[in-house]
């Protein structure tokens, strides 16, 4: 939201704070806005949030010039100083890729306190194809949970004048997370499993924390659901998968210990070592649960830890995994998604009896012969 004010230099600037409380700037042209919200419990929500205001003048002089303020929130942990050192010295090194194959020259890089946060100054220039030679002024800043990127485009001539430093010295940044009450699956999508052994409450499709809705696939004694919940400040994945399974012998405590090495941990961690499990159990089921490092594949080298965690009771069997970094592992997104999964294999022992209006013919059929 904004309001507008006229200044010294008779020339009227936008007031604008940001909805979600994390940023307010003053911007010589009106933004237009579009936030992602996503819950990390009942009372936290992280935002991914694009403010950009563009005035596209090559229909009467070759010129261009947009303001952009754009920031992701990581939902994971709070970041340490060492994390946000190393985070910085990527975006620096890293920034000109964008403009792969339009020659970007890196004109300046400074690492530098911003408004009392660490950050970085950038200014490059590159060959638009349509209107030639184009720079950006680009700041970069982290808070404890927070990566802001504020940066201008347009000519060398604007890069540095009044107006752009006032865009980019009114920019004031709070640290932390929005607190709102409500429920974590609110928008969440809840589905029951194919062969009706367990429910589960899982997020939909909210780019760029989840790219895709769960997916969902199963076999004749076997179903899985699973979801990949991603951080944008780490660029790392939550691989969040629900196994259920139907056996034709009860299990016991030895079985299932067997069936969770065979297909589950020797998946991810090679050889015989020691595994400590915690077990516990309900009027309805018993629980196996355990954490532990693990062999981090080669497409996702951060996720070296693994949370597992399984329901059992007569012919059927559940398994929850949560697989990333150790810190995304036990984050509350994490400890939330486990939460929101019901055992229920009377409904998927009810499926596989016949319907009830096929009994009395069956055992008519039976009684002729």
């Amino acid at each position: 939201m904004g309001f507008s004010t006229t200044n010294a230099d008779g020339g009227q600037w936008d007031y604008y704070v940001s909805d979600t409380g994390i940023f307010e700037v003053q911007t010589p042209m009106e933004f237009e806005t579009e936030t992602i919200n996503f819950r990390l419990d009942n009372e936290r929500v992280v935002h991914s949030s694009t403010a950009i205001s563009m005035a596209d003048q090559r229909r009467f002089k070759n010129a261009f010039k947009s303001h952009l303020i754009q920031f992701d929130q990581t939902i994971g942990p709070a970041l340490t100083d060492d994390q946000i050192e190393i985070f910085l010295s990527y975006d620096v090194k890293n920034y000109t890729k964008r403009y792969d194959g339009m020659n970007a020259v890196l004109k300046k890089k400074e690492l530098k306190f911003i408004r009392g946060f660490p950050g970085a100054e950038l200014h490059i220039s590159y060959e638009d194809p349509e209107i030639g030679v184009q720079n950006v002024r680009a700041r970069i800043i982290y808070t404890d949970v927070t990566r802001l990127e504020q940066s201008l485009t347009g000519n060398q001539y604007i890069m540095y004048d009044y107006k752009a430093d006032k865009f980019f010295e009114t920019l004031d940044v709070e640290e932390g997370l929005h607190y709102s009450v409500g429920k974590i699956d609110e928008g969440w999508g809840h589905y029951t499993s194919p062969l009706g052994i367990f429910s589960v409450s899982i997020p939909r499709a909210t780019p760029p924390y989840v790219a895709k809705d769960p997916k969902i696939t199963h076999s004749e004694k076997k179903e899985l659901i699973s979801q990949t919940i991603h951080d944008p400040i780490w660029g790392h994945n939550i691989f969040y998968r629900v196994y259920g399974y139907q056996f034709d012998q009860p299990l016991t405590a030895a079985s299932v210990q067997n069936i969770l090495t065979k297909n589950h941990i020797s998946k991810y961690k090679k050889g015989k070592s020691s595994i400590s499990y915690e077990k516990t159990s309900t009027d309805t089921h018993h629980i196996v649960e355990t954490q532990m490092s693990i062999q981090a594949p080669q497409k996702a080298p951060y996720a070296s830890y693994a949370h597992l965690r399984v329901f059992f009771i007569d012919n059927y069997m559940i398994v929850q995994e949560v697989i990333s970094s150790k810190e995304l592992v036990k984050s509350a997104l994490a400890n939330s998604l486990m939460s929101f999964v019901e055992f229920h294999p009377d409904k998927a022992a009810k499926k596989l009896q016949p319907p009830e209006n096929e009994k009395p013919e069956k055992e008519a059929k039976a009684t002729e012969n």
